[in-house]
């Protein structure tokens, strides 16, 4: 079994710049599980890309959205926690996805990204896993960090997140 779910803060705070492809129907329903995240690009001048996915039953209500995609200029207001669950009868793996906003010495906001994973004996069903949480707290549980990037300069261009991309 693999779960997949998102927490997303600040994409209504006021002093967000963002650029929006796809419907609004994605945008009323990025969280909901009908959309996935393929991939998240940082970009010169602390811009980062989130690239979404429709799942199959989107793609039968909306046969011509292929891809969409939110652009947002670094700011402290955003973040965004993505925790993927595989789950067997024996065991869990669970890992975050962490990005947020920090200042660097400018006073300039900038991306910091996390990634942490920890596997543990398997889960029983329904119980609730809390997506709001901090690294430091994660490490505390036993989580290990897999990537981190911090990207001060905002100069950087990389992709810091693409396993779920499709292959061709």
């Amino acid at each position: 079994m693999l779960k997949t779910d998102y927490l997303i803060i600040g994409l209504d705070e006021m002093s967000l710049e963002l650029t929006i492809k796809g419907t609004a129907h994605f945008m009323n329903n990025i969280t909901s599980g009908w959309y996935s995240l393929e991939e998240i690009s940082l970009n010169p001048g602390g811009k980062a890309t989130l690239k979404f996915a429709p799942k199959k039953e989107v793609s039968l209500l909306f046969p011509a959205l292929k891809e969409c995609t939110i652009t947002i200029s670094a700011n402290e207001a955003f973040s965004l926690v993505e925790r993927e669950l595989y789950s067997t009868d024996e065991k869990t793996t669970a890992k975050y996805v962490l990005l947020n906003c920090r200042l660097n010495d400018a006073g300039m906001p900038y991306f910091h990204y996390d990634i942490l994973q920890k596997t543990m004996p398997a889960q029983k069903d329904g119980e609730n896993f809390h997506i709001n949480v901090e690294k430091e707290k994660l490490i505390s549980e036993g989580y290990k960090i897999l990537k981190t990037i911090d990207d001060k300069t905002r100069s950087s261009q990389c992709v810091v997140l693409e396993g779920h991309r499709k292959t061709a």
